[in-house]
């Protein structure tokens, strides 16, 4: 039974699936711009409304042995460069309880702010067309732990076992193995989940931007 209410994700599904079952185009996960303007008048929107240009680019990740180590967002919005700075800085900072150690005033036309331990940098350019906001966020910290624990922590907890223990060198390398192994897909398995959390954040920020 059809619900009373939808959230937007969700109407945005059903009418996707309804396009493409229309236009019988199942298999495909792309329109044409002529699918575009066709399916917008069919849904009776004025051609003229449609920005065809205004397309977030997808966001660049950096990765070293399948964990995040950078990632970089960056989407161009409209408003008060001054105003958009200080909302997304309150986003990051509810989300990290973190104070700005370094803040400038519009340094030219562009406003950077670089927080604690410059793992995130978050700036505003302002140009003709609008403004460009960007949001960096560096893991190469958090990356060090888990190869800490597989080439420092692990030899040595172990190495000290195969010797008070007197068990074959050869068990202990097969138990450094495993156990490396063990910790490098949990922490890819984490950096996952950073990543997911970043982009979250990333909406909350563009969301608070654009509100009117």
């Amino acid at each position: 039974m059809p619900k009373d209410r939808y959230s937007e994700e969700e109407v945005q599904r059903i009418l996707q699936n309804a396009i493409r079952a229309d236009t019988d185009a199942l298999a495909e996960s792309d329109f044409s711009v002529d699918d575009v303007r066709r399916i917008a008048g069919e849904l009776g929107i004025n051609e003229s409304k449609l920005d065809l240009d205004d397309i977030e680019a997808p966001f660049s990740v950096t990765r070293r042995f399948g964990l995040v180590s950078r990632v970089n967002f960056r989407a161009r919005t409209k408003g008060n460069a001054e105003l958009t700075f200080e909302r997304a800085l309150s986003i990051l900072h509810s989300q990290y309880r973190l104070h700005p150690n370094v803040s400038s005033r519009p340094r030219g036309r562009e406003m950077v702010n670089i927080l604690p331990d410059t793992r995130s940098r978050l700036s505003v350019i302002e140009d003709d067309e609008g403004i460009i906001l960007e949001y960096f966020r560096d893991f190469g910290t958090i990356n060090v732990g888990p190869f800490a624990v597989i080439f420092v922590l692990l030899p040595t907890i172990l190495g000290l076992i195969v010797v008070i223990a007197n068990i074959p060198v050869t068990t202990g390398f097969i138990a450094w193995f495993l156990t490396s192994v063990a910790v490098l897909l949990l922490s890819q398995k984490l950096s996952r989940n950073y990543l997911r959390q970043e982009e979250a954040l990333w909406a909350k920020i563009l969301a608070e931007c654009r509100a009117s």
